[in-house]
């Protein structure tokens, strides 16, 4: 019995269009685009290949037969979250938290099914942020496994994968007690942390250690690391913490900053609304998502055997990733408040984490001349790894690095590619170690820039660079996909002006 296949109601992009067509023919075999927009799957289609399409796509709103239509359940969980005739991406708790850099969750979904991942399978994410990919991973019914160094995106991360399956009426009876007792104390006891202090205004560190302290004597795990969650998403909002700036800077204008009591029980209860409208969808199964025992861990993706020891068993089936760039955002200095608030990190670690971070701008002028030593002999040896568009970028910022009038950025810029590229040349190494034979990764990355010689600007072709780096550890290119990028985030935001105006989606297989 033949099939239809219609799209969103929303409009789809290009390349969009492209992977609705591929993740057809990655779950059915074939498929052929119709004039109208929608897909035809041809042959007879079995009542459980059919069942497949429904929970499993991304870009399609509808799978149709001469008899009768199913709401998708992807287009039933972006229409309890406010969609249908528009895209939404904060859909099945993705908004909980604001992240920089966030991986979009229909691409993450229908990579998956590109990258034709069995119904047992095992999908990784070696650099998962707050969890897009497992996430996804364990709404279709998918083992998801992810590692970040970032310890607050992994709190994030592990909080929405229980929250997808924990009981609504539970959660929501938690979170009111915490708010309650939250609101009712007013005692300065135990003010503590100078540091903390310093960051907010009176009433707003008032109220925060209130939080914290409502928080703890919490006996409900899930329960706690909500509320957590909750009173991170608008930590910034109560502070003297800028939000334009991603690095913690001061703002000027206090005036603008929110009323810490106010924002934190409305989180609470947007948060509650979104785990009441996930579990309201159609189609949604909380008890097959917990069945995945997805998580995502803390950890190094240059060690991904050693982090995740006690919880890879069997080989990978996909990965599917978005990794950081070189010169990356600065993660960890962003979420400072959050850390230091929870302790999730001491502040004396914090810029050893930020230095650890791959792609990161952090180095000391030690670390420099040792990396710009072993970048030269490199680049003289003929056996050398490094490809040949890395060795120009390598060769044309070092010369930028020599000018008389270069900055401290300008003379870090090679050492900072150079280690870039050798740390995601490890991670290459260790993808291949594990993902099965046949296996797929899929990776979304694009090109940036960075200075060159007498204030030109010099295009680093990272996708390119990553393609030919996965290469030399046995992966077979099979694909891309160019993602244009749309919408760079708010015009005020001071980072806005470095944004990307595209991404390349790559395919590889084992």
């Amino acid at each position: 019995m033949t099939a239809i296949i219609h799209p969103p109601k929303w409009r789809l992009q290009p390349f969009e269009q492209e992977l609705a067509v591929a993740e057809v023919n990655g779950l059915t075999g074939a498929c052929i685009k119709r004039e109208d927009g929608s897909l035809a799957v041809g042959g007879r289609l079995s009542d459980s290949a059919r069942q497949r399409l429904v929970q499993r796509l991304s870009f399609a709103s509808q799978v149709e037969d001469e008899q009768q239509a199913w709401t998708t359940i992807q287009a039933a969980l972006e229409r309890v979250a406010g969609g249908g005739t528009r895209k939404v991406t904060s859909h099945a708790l993705h908004g909980l938290h604001p992240y920089k850099g966030k991986f979009y969750p229909q691409l993450a979904r229908a990579l998956m099914n590109v990258c034709e991942v069995p119904d047992d399978g095992l999908v990784f994410d070696p650099f998962a942020g707050c969890g897009t990919t497992v996430i996804e991973a364990s709404l279709l019914g998918i083992r998801g496994l992810g590692l970040d160094a970032n310890p607050l995106a992994v709190l994030v991360a592990q909080t929405k994968l229980r929250l997808l399956w924990a009981d609504p009426e539970r959660i929501g009876n938690g979170l009111e007690e915490i708010t309650r007792a939250a609101s009712a104390a007013s005692r300065l006891a135990e003010l503590g942390d100078d540091y903390l202090r310093d960051w907010f205004p009176a009433t707003n560190f008032v109220f925060l250690r209130a939080a914290i302290a409502a928080i703890e004597d919490h006996t409900d795990k899930v329960v706690q690391d909500a509320a957590r969650v909750a009173l991170s998403s608008v930590i910034r909002d109560a502070s003297w913490q800028d939000p334009r700036q991603l690095r913690v800077r001061r703002r000027k204008d206090p005036a603008s900053i929110a009323d810490l009591k106010d924002v934190f029980q409305r989180a609470v209860v947007d948060l509650l609304t979104q785990i009441q409208g996930l579990h309201a969808a159609e189609g949604f199964d909380a008890e097959r998502v917990r069945q995945t025992s997805s998580r995502v861990a803390h950890g190094d993706s240059r060690d991904i055997q050693g982090s995740l020891s006690k919880t890879m068993s069997g080989q990978i089936d996909a990965v599917v990733t978005s990794p950081p760039y070189a010169s990356a955002l600065p993660y960890i200095d962003t979420d400072r408040l959050s850390l230091r608030t929870f302790g999730l990190m001491p502040q004396k670690n914090q810029r050893l984490a930020e230095s650890s971070l791959i792609g990161n701008r952090e180095i000391t002028d030690r670390n420099r001349r040792h990396l710009e030593e072993e970048m030269k002999s490199g680049l003289e040896s003929r056996g050398s790894w490094i490809p040949d568009q890395l060795r120009d970028v390598l060769m044309q910022t070092y010369l930028a690095a020599q000018e008389p009038s270069a900055g401290f950025r300008k003379r870090r810029t090679p050492a900072l590619l150079y280690k870039y590229f050798v740390d995601m040349r490890h991670v290459g190494k260790r993808l291949a170690d594990l993902i099965r034979p046949g296996g797929r990764l899929a990776l979304v990355i694009g090109d940036n820039t960075v200075s060159g010689p007498g204030g030109t600007a010099i295009t680093v072709p990272t996708a390119d660079i990553l393609s030919e780096l996965l290469i030399q550890a046995d992966f077979r290119q099979r694909g891309e996909f160019s993602k244009r990028l749309t919408s760079f985030g708010a015009s005020t935001t001071v980072h806005q002006r470095n944004a990307m105006a595209s991404e390349k989606v790559l395919l590889f297989s084992r």
